[in-house]
């Protein structure tokens, strides 16, 4: 890399350096070898070997504990299952009166709805089937108290009433 102009630098201008290091998590995390990571981000080992030195950032990304894209995907999987909004800009062209053309950039915010597969999917990745028992449970102890049933736990307490 001494030649050459600063790979890590380049990612960085270009806005490839997140991406770059998200790609390389992951791919780490398949098992993927740094001989194909290189191959596939298209440099040579030596140079992917000496950027691995040379960042930290880079250098974690290439670490078998690294949890930093799986954390990225799980925070992305939450607000999409939650729902969020995203800002927008439109640019409009138009004609002048006197025939000039002009523009106006407009701004809107669009609200995409929350996505309870995604949240079931959460749900049943991190908590395992237990909880879908839980929430029949607690589903249908709150529909005996909307019908105003009493709900008896199992216990005898005929006193209690």
């Amino acid at each position: 890399m001494s030649n050459k102009k600063d790979l890590y630098l380049a990612w960085a201008e270009s806005g490839k350096l997140k991406d770059n290091l998200a790609i390389i998590s992951l791919l780490i995390k398949a098992g993927v070898t740094e001989a194909q990571i290189a191959k596939y981000l298209e440099i040579s080992l030596k140079d992917y070997k000496e950027m691995k030195k040379a960042h930290a950032d880079v250098a974690y990304a290439n670490a078998p504990d690294n949890i930093w894209e799986m954390t990225n995907c799980i925070r992305d999987l939450v607000k999409i299952g939650h729902g969020y909004s995203t800002k927008s800009f439109r640019k409009q062209m138009y004609k002048g009166k006197k025939g000039e053309d002009k523009y106006s950039i407009n701004e809107f915010e669009l609200y995409h709805e929350p996505n309870a597969n995604v949240l079931i999917y959460i749900l049943d990745k991190f908590y395992g089937p237990k909880w879908r028992d839980d929430a029949i449970s607690l589903e249908l102890r709150k529909e005996k108290l909307d019908q105003k049933e009493e709900w008896n736990s199992g216990s005898s307490n005929d006193g209690n009433k």
